[in-house]
């Protein structure tokens, strides 16, 4: 039976004010060529107006936050380290002075992350770290490549060594995508995972089924058919693994920021966008980041998102842009 006094408490927590989340892209452009990816990488790095006006955004909240998490993507956000760097270490200090929690967090392919970089980021509080693989070797090379078509496993695998092998501070969750053409071999591979990389606390796991988001080679990725399916694949490799388990089945674990009043995606180029993965839909748009720091927000295409807070349903809170396009 549903606690509702928690769950009313964690709706609470998806529109709180003290809270913000950004989702900053300092780069749209990415060194890999994975064969299911969606985006186009027709935008670059970030521009020093779009940079100053996110300063001024952190400078103009700060004081009214408890808790500011900037979120990293991409594109691949390492390929624009320095922006990283330099918006982090600003939000950081800035918060310091405040009081205010800062979080930083980063969904990354892995290329970049070796372990200078990894202290640099740690430095300045980016320590949450999302990092796919697509299996061993032979799997992984198949489908995560550069732009040159070389497999990537060797050297993401190493980063990960290091970070294992290191002192600093950090979590890193590993996200594993599954589909039905390499379950049996996926799931022979699991002991050699836990035992190299998840015995360390520092580490989980995140089972993630491929999707048809739109990329050009969907018609020839093969994908479980319904959430049962799902479900079901997802369930045998979380069997075992307790406290590893990257992923919350509570409502704060199953929303997407993408419905919260107190989250925004920030393109490289300024705007504002919802949805990571909608990003070349018109509807995903709904403002732009100023250069003074404000938001110039088009409240017509914004108030769709909300949906799912405003009729409590749990299919739209967790992928709005699914009701939306």
């Amino acid at each position: 039976m549903k606690d509702f006094s928690t769950y009313e408490a964690d709706l609470a927590k998806l529109c709180n004010n003290r809270m913000l989340e950004l989702h900053v892209l300092p780069t749209e452009k990415c060194n890999f060529r994975c064969v299911y990816c969606y985006e186009t990488f027709e935008k670059g790095r970030m521009s020093p107006e779009t940079r100053g006006g996110l300063k001024k955004l952190i400078d103009a909240r700060a004081d009214d936050l408890d808790i500011l998490n900037i979120s990293w993507f991409g594109g691949e956000p390492l390929a624009a380290a320095d922006i990283v760097l330099e918006l982090s270490q600003y939000a950081f200090e800035r918060c310091a002075q405040s009081a205010t929690d800062f979080k930083g967090t980063m969904t990354t392919n892995g290329w970049f992350l070796d372990r200078p970089m990894m202290a640099d980021l740690n430095a300045c509080g980016v320590r949450g770290f999302q990092i796919t693989l697509d299996g061993p070797q032979e799997l992984h090379d198949q489908t995560r490549v550069l732009g040159s078509g070389m497999g990537t496993f060797d050297r993401i695998w190493e980063n990960l060594l290091a970070a294992r092998d290191s002192d600093l501070e950090f979590s890193i969750m590993l996200r594993l995508h599954i589909r039905p053409s390499n379950m049996a071999q996926l799931l022979a591979w699991m002991p050699t995972l836990t035992s190299e990389l998840l015995h360390d606390d520092r580490f989980s796991l995140l089972v993630k089924p491929i999707e048809h988001l739109g990329g050009p080679n969907d018609d020839i990725i093969d994908v479980f058919k319904g959430d049962e399916e799902r479900h079901n694949a997802v369930a045998q490799f979380y069997d075992g693994l307790q406290g590893r388990v990257g992923y919350r089945d509570d409502i704060l674990g199953k929303a997407c920021y993408a419905c919260r009043p107190n989250a925004w995606v920030i393109r490289s180029d300024g705007r504002l966008a919802r949805c990571t993965v909608a990003l070349e839909s018109g509807r995903n748009t709904v403002g732009t980041l100023m250069p003074d720091g404000t938001l110039e927000i088009d409240h017509d295409k914004l108030r769709p998102w909300f949906k799912g807070l405003a009729d409590l349903d749990e299919a739209v809170i967790g992928c709005p842009v699914q009701h939306i396009f």
